[in-house]
């Protein structure tokens, strides 16, 4: 994929070290940071389509040791804003920007740029949590696996009731069946895809899984 924009969004993050000793300084937390890339390709006739429609981005997510999770999505999409001389259309890239929280039961979502504006409070299902591990190790035995940014997981494929092909590879974060790679083929041609740059285990400025203020709905 072509060189994503810089993110402009940047976390407060301790040394990594710090985790060898199973301990983290004081205002931080033991999270998992997974950083992710992620590509759409809508051809023309999908979905009611008749341009090819794309998007990019790039997305943080943590994983508290404590179960909370905290993602921030810096993303674009092309949208066209004219017609050329030669009948082709002219096109601009519109940025906006996703932030979505899990704590206590309640997951919270926020949307900024491109006509995306929103702020939206729900409940949410218990998930599982091991505190106890981290990242998941997968033993280079297990049938089905592959790697990905130096982590093996498993790998997945179906094909759901659309017609699209999903193919996947997870792990478990704190327990959490994760997706590190992902993929779905539509008929048609057109594609989703998901990759993951980097998987880290690191201490975590606390404010990070903290609920700002927002006329929440």
């Amino acid at each position: 994929m072509a060189m994503i924009r810089s993110l402009t969004f940047c976390l407060a993050l301790a040394s990594a070290s710090v985790m060898a000793s199973g301990s983290c300084p004081d205002g931080t937390v033991e999270a998992v940071e997974l950083i992710t890339q992620h590509e759409t390709t809508q051809l023309p006739g999908s979905k009611g389509l008749n341009i090819r429609g794309e998007g990019r981005g790039q997305v943080k997510h943590y994983f508290s040791v404590g179960g909370e999770e905290y993602i921030h999505e810096d993303s674009e999409r092309r949208i066209p804003t004219g017609i050329l001389e030669t009948g082709g259309f002219a096109y601009r890239w519109a940025p906006f920007e996703k932030e979505t929280w899990q704590v206590d039961g309640y997951i919270y979502r926020s949307s900024k740029g491109d006509k995306r504006d929103y702020n939206k409070r729900s409940q949410t299902v218990p998930r599982d949590h091991n505190p106890a591990v981290a990242i998941e190790e997968i033993s280079a035995k297990t049938d089905n696996t592959d790697v990905f940014a130096g982590h093996r997981c498993r790998v997945s494929t179906k094909t759901i009731a659309s017609g699209a092909t999903v193919s996947s590879c997870s792990l478990r974060i704190y327990g959490r069946n994760t997706p590190i790679d992902w993929q779905i083929v539509h008929e048609g041609g057109s594609k989703q895809t998901k990759q993951t740059l980097s998987l880290t285990q690191k201490c975590v400025d606390t404010t990070v899984f903290e609920i700002p203020e927002r006329n929440w709905q």
